[in-house]
């Protein structure tokens, strides 16, 4: 994410989301979340990151099988 930036929209995963934080920092809510930082949303869970400068970090964002969705 640029310096500056904040994801569009509220995101919700109906199966969760996982994140791990390589670069600079994220901030979800008040919270201001620097390298190695491991982040774990359970389902159904609401979350909108920002970033004032600037991060890079890997998402996994599981997929529910065709018979649970």
């Amino acid at each position: 994410m640029a310096p500056g930036s904040q994801w569009p929209f509220v995101d919700v995963h109906d199966t969760g989301e996982e994140v791990l934080v390589m670069s600079g920092e994220l901030i979800e809510g008040e919270q201001r979340l620097g390298p190695g930082t491991y982040l774990f949303f359970p389902p159904a869970s609401r979350h909108q990151p920002r970033t004032e400068v600037g991060v890079r970090l890997f998402g996994i964002n599981p997929v529910a099988p065709p018979e649970a969705r």
